[in-house]
């Protein structure tokens, strides 16, 4: 399910990223996005989705602004400023559970839902 509230994230510099247990949070300046299942980097051909080297990878990215955004029912993409991209996608998330959260300034803005696989 598409939400506008993704939108947000446009031209917001990515400033910090924490590894929780299991699970990832981006802190876009006064935005948070929750990856509920371990993200993917795309770099031109390239995909970084092993554990420790997609976290070595991510780091790269702190300072980097949001280009474009993008989703679709399985997964959700956040375009950098230098062309990589942050994937977060609901693979290993069981139907019906979330797989990324935004919310940032007090606020809850949204959540997707594994809806298929």
């Amino acid at each position: 399910m598409r939400k506008p509230c993704l939108y947000l994230l446009l031209g917001k510099s990515l400033m910090k990223i924490n590894f929780v247990l299991d699970y990832v949070t981006f802190e876009f300046e006064d935005y948070s996005l929750d990856s509920l299942s371990l993200p993917k980097i795309l770099s031109g051909d390239k995909v970084l989705s092993e554990n420790q080297e997609c976290q070595n990878g991510l780091q790269d990215l702190v300072g980097l602004s949001v280009s474009n955004i993008s989703e679709s029912d399985q997964e959700l993409r956040v375009e950098l400023s230098n062309g990589k991209t942050i994937v977060i996608t609901n693979s290993g998330i069981p139907l019906g559970r979330e797989f990324a959260v935004l919310s940032g300034q007090g606020n809850f803005f949204g959540s997707w839902i594994s809806e298929q696989n």
